[in-house]
């Protein structure tokens, strides 16, 4: 069977294997060059529990559980700059996952209000104390951590614990809630 001169069936083999040969190649450009040693630098950190990577586009979320950490600013800004060096400039989110308890819910949700405040008016110092105060209402310990960027926030209670690291900038918000800022 010929169409203009072509033969068809020569025609549609050749397309289906160039096709396969650029999935294919894409296939393993992205194991080797991002999927591999993103798993790799995950696997081998001691903090992490498990993860999971969701790739979908516009950016690359990634969820770790955490184990129990001495210092979650340490901790997030290690695999933050791990991510970073594997993925350039592909824009990505970590999501941490932690295993609070109702006592460590009720301390965050109390200090949202403080913590939002903070980031607004500056008023830092103000912040820990109200978290801490409400940590010590639970019988629980908080460890505030601030930088440029993020609010890092580690209560442990008991056997239980909670990692909330809250971007500074307003931008940053929006991009971490999806929401638009009021």
């Amino acid at each position: 069977m010929t169409w203009h001169g072509f033969r068809v069936p020569v025609v549609i083999l050749a397309v289906v294997l160039a096709l396969g040969l650029f999935l294919g190649s894409r296939w393993i450009y992205y194991k080797y060059s991002y999927n591999e040693p993103l798993n790799q630098a995950l696997k081998t950190n001691e903090d992490v529990e498990s993860f999971s990577i969701d790739r979908r586009k516009p950016v690359i979320r990634i969820t770790v559980k955490l184990g129990e950490v001495e210092d979650i600013k340490h901790t997030y800004q290690s695999l933050q700059n791990s991510i970073q060096d594997i993925l350039g400039p592909k824009p990505f989110q970590i999501d941490l996952q932690d295993n609070r308890d109702a006592s460590l819910k009720k301390i965050f949700y109390d200090s949202q209000f403080a913590i939002y405040e903070a980031i607004m008016q500056g008023n830092f110092r103000e912040m820990a104390e109200s978290i801490e105060r409400e940590a010590s209402l639970q019988k629980s310990q908080a460890t505030i951590f601030i930088d440029q960027n993020y609010i890092y926030l580690q209560i442990r209670h008991g056997n239980h614990h909670l990692y909330e690291v809250i971007p500074r900038e307003q931008e940053q918000i929006t991009e971490n809630t999806g929401q638009r800022p009021i």
